[in-house]
């Protein structure tokens, strides 16, 4: 087997049949496909058997519960046999041609451990992804913010972290560097995989020849809401980019980007308090308190990926680092207050 799609789903019936029929017009090649139902609580998973029961390259691994996107697909992996991993998610809808130009990526550029494919809103020419780069702050500054899709993406352009809604892993490198994170549960498992991926010496591109169209960045605030995530992602998204930056920065930067970063959440937190949503800033303050009564896994974490590492802070953030101003946090805290990316 050459590539195994890894697809963590949970409560996807909305999307998962017209995700799963796209990957499937792909008529040739080695490849297979994993979904880890993550205990979804509706007819997805009926809807599969359902319209692709008798699909010979298709495994379902069932949990009771939801154990997060990281650790579903920690098992997803496991449970499959390609040399190249493409995660997908299950509101994803795939352009032919994605198997051959994902391999011919990979056997072209040796160093490249993983890549992010160009990612577009659902029906639309406008990008959801195009990879992200690395602030001062701490913080991702996408490359593409909504922008429309006119050519200006597409280069092979080494990238800082990336979405799991459409990335590719060399197998090799993933298990080198010990997979997602299953703490995380989820929220920026990918970019702290990608980040480790960089410091294991291999590199991380962006590959605009295969485009997944994705329906989160069309989503509704309500949808959130429906699902109980847009105040959990105030507390993965604040807890997990603390871990990730206590785990990758080297020894010298990690002791003051991390406290900028802190204080950018806390006045975030106090922000949201002053315009009535208290709900999201206690979340804020669950995830910081989370790093401070679990400061031991933290720093255990952090020897565990230094040890590995293979390239210096100012080399890394020479390729793939950026500075912004002040406004653009400002402007970022906005799009976290209204349940929306930037």
């Amino acid at each position: 087997m050459l590539v195994s799609i890894v697809i963590s789903s949970f409560n996807g019936e909305e999307f998962i049949e017209k995700s799963l029929r796209s990957i499937f017009l792909e008529k040739n090649g080695k490849y297979e496909v994993v979904i880890v139902d993550n205990g979804s609580k509706d007819k997805s998973m009926e809807i599969v058997n359902k319209n692709f029961g008798g699909e010979k390259r298709l495994k379902i691994i069932t949990l009771d519960n939801n154990l997060g996107g990281a650790k579903a697909r920690n098992i997803g992996v496991k449970n499959s046999l390609g040399k190249y991993l493409f995660f997908v998610d299950n509101d994803t809808k795939l352009a032919k041609g994605w198997y051959q130009k994902g391999v011919d990526f990979f056997e072209k550029h040796e160093k490249t451990g993983a890549f992010q494919v160009k990612l577009l809103k659902m029906g639309t020419d406008l990008f959801d992804s195009a990879g992200d780069l690395f602030s001062g702050f701490g913080f991702l500054v996408e490359r593409a913010r909504g922008d429309k899709d006119k050519g200006q993406f597409d280069k092979y352009d080494y990238i800082f972290g990336l979405k799991t809604a459409g990335a590719w892993w060399r197998r090799s490198v993933f298990e080198n560097i010990g997979g997602f994170d299953s703490d995380y549960f989820f929220y920026c498992e990918d970019t702290d995989l990608a980040w480790r991926t960089w410091l294991s010496g291999y590199e991380v591109r962006f590959v605009p020849e295969i485009v997944v169209w994705h329906a989160q960045g069309i989503k509704k605030r309500t949808y959130y809401k429906k699902n109980n995530q847009l105040y959990r992602n105030y507390y993965f998204g604040c807890r997990n980019t603390i871990i990730t930056l206590l785990k990758n920065l080297g020894n010298k930067k990690v002791w003051w980007v991390a406290p900028l970063n802190i204080g950018s959440w806390l006045f975030l937190a106090l922000f949201m308090f002053l315009k009535g949503e208290k709900k999201g800033s206690i979340e804020i303050w669950r995830g910081i308190v989370w790093n401070l009564l679990n400061w031991p896994t933290v720093i255990n974490k952090r020897r565990m990926v230094q040890r590995k590492r293979k390239i210096s802070d100012d080399a890394l953030f020479s390729l793939v680092g950026t500075k912004e101003g002040v406004v653009y946090y400002f402007r970022k805290a906005l799009s976290y207050i209204a349940g929306k990316p930037h």
